[in-house]
């Protein structure tokens, strides 16, 4: 999300591999009951104990508040694996759309 460069497939693919290998890492999909797909939510933890969340929404999803959702749904799965000592998003400022959901899942809170 902060590269501005084009990502080839075969990049994509091999950080995505890493990732899933990662024992510092939980990527989670959010899919609808269906099983049509909404998004996803990746953590990342560092040596301190600290997570970093990512959370991305489906072209099609976005503009429906599920975004809020991904995020609470995402971090309550994260407490039932491993309580990180704390969980920090990094969010472009120009990027409404992600503080607004950070802002509603934190309002609403997580378990």
């Amino acid at each position: 999300a902060f590269n501005p460069h084009p990502i080839s497939w075969a990049e994509h693919m091999a950080w995505l591999q890493q990732k899933l290998d990662s024992k510092k890492a939980a990527i989670y999909i959010a899919c609808e009951q269906s099983g049509n797909k909404m998004g996803q939510i990746r953590f990342e933890w560092n040596d301190l104990g600290e997570a970093t969340v990512d959370v991305s929404v489906d072209a099609a999803c976005r503009g429906s508040r599920i975004g809020a959702a991904i995020i609470r749904a995402g971090c309550n799965q994260l407490s039932d694996r491993e309580s990180p000592a704390r969980v920090q998003a990094w969010i472009k400022p120009d990027n409404k759309a992600s503080i607004k959901s950070f802002n509603i899942a934190y309002v609403f809170g997580m378990r």
